[in-house]
């Protein structure tokens, strides 16, 4: 964890240029990565990320958190800027509208919300995402507001969003590695998926996420899966995609790892079957966070190959994760 934040200075409610605002979205990402690097506590998330982004977007006159604390109430949380509103209900204004729906919510004009809640008279836009559980229940929204109209890009919405995903937890499992002799810190982030398809049981994704303090370093990382034995040779013969089929069981094992982090596999024997996937790394920089992904599904053995070769598709085009 870090506890430095350097941005230039900016005036609060500054309406910087689009391409200024990009640039300084870009200086202050791997800042606030470094700082929540590791922690899981909520409040301290929302706390520490409020902070953060309300430095990060200068036009913000108003950023933080409601917690859910209720089937359809919501309640202030950790945030930055004028008083908030203690209580809002999911049946009004645009934060009750993102908690309804489960939508991020970008509004250019409050004035146009008939039932919008004026906690602070001055706002003018507003842009709330909703914060959910890894099993998808809603556990609070993010709200950012401005006093001008129309100030949030559609890419700070998905921005923002992208960043609660990844560092509001819930239940999700995450492993912070010791800095090694040769300056990598690892961060190892598990997430449970839930079944897509009617022949797929579970799944897994884990995203491993690496940053050097060298000027100039090539980690490698590898992924490793064990069974006791396999049924035959895995199949497709698809490099960044691979089937295992244990013995004694009718379901196989599928790995799909994101065609841009593939860097090989292999598969070893011995007493007990394993596939060894080497994460692709490449060149790594001083204070650069790169992030690859692995995903892993148990499916029904009878229709491994076509139920792999979907989910595959469907892995390739899904969002990015945000050190991606």
């Amino acid at each position: 964890m870090s506890e430095s934040f350097a941005l230039p200075e900016a005036r609060r409610g500054a309406l910087l240029d689009d391409a200024t605002l990009r640039a300084r979205w870009q200086d202050a990402l791997p800042q606030v990565l470094a700082v929540v690097e590791g922690e899981t506590d909520a409040v301290a998330l929302m706390a520490t990320l409020s902070t953060l982004v309300y430095a990060a977007l200068p036009h913000a006159i108003w950023c933080g958190f409601y917690r859910r604390v209720g089937p359809a109430m919501l309640a202030d949380g950790p945030y930055q800027g004028n008083l908030g509103c203690l209580r809002i209900p999911f049946a009004r204004g645009v934060c009750g509208a993102a908690a309804r729906s489960g939508q991020t919510q970008r509004v250019p004009d409050v004035h146009a919300v008939a039932d919008h809640i004026a906690c602070d008279a001055r706002s003018r836009s507003e842009l709330v995402v909703p914060v959910f559980d890894a099993d998808g229940t809603l556990r609070a929204v993010m709200d950012l507001d401005a006093s001008t109209v129309d100030a949030f890009a559609p890419w700070q919405a998905e921005a923002s969003q992208r960043l609660v995903e990844a560092y509001v937890r819930g239940q999700d499992l995450v492993a912070l590695y010791a800095e090694t002799a040769d300056r990598l810190t690892t961060q190892v982030y598990w997430q449970g998926l839930e079944p897509c398809l009617p022949e797929v049981l579970g799944g897994l994704e884990l995203r491993v996420a690496v940053r050097t303090e060298l000027l100039d370093s090539r980690p490698r990382v590898l992924v490793g899966a064990e069974f006791p034995a396999l049924d035959g040779p895995t199949a497709p013969a698809i490099s960044d995609l691979q089937v295992f089929r244990p013995v004694g069981i009718e379901l196989s094992y599928v790995q799909i790892v994101g065609p841009a982090d593939f860097g090989g596999a292999q598969l070893l024997g011995g007493a007990t079957s394993s596939s060894e996937t080497e994460l692709q790394f490449a060149r790594l920089e001083k204070g650069v966070i790169r992030c690859c992904r692995v995903r892993g599904w148990w499916v029904a053995r009878s229709s491994d190959e076509r139920i792999a070769v979907e989910l595959a598709e469907e892995f390739r085009v899904a969002p990015l994760p945000l050190t991606a």
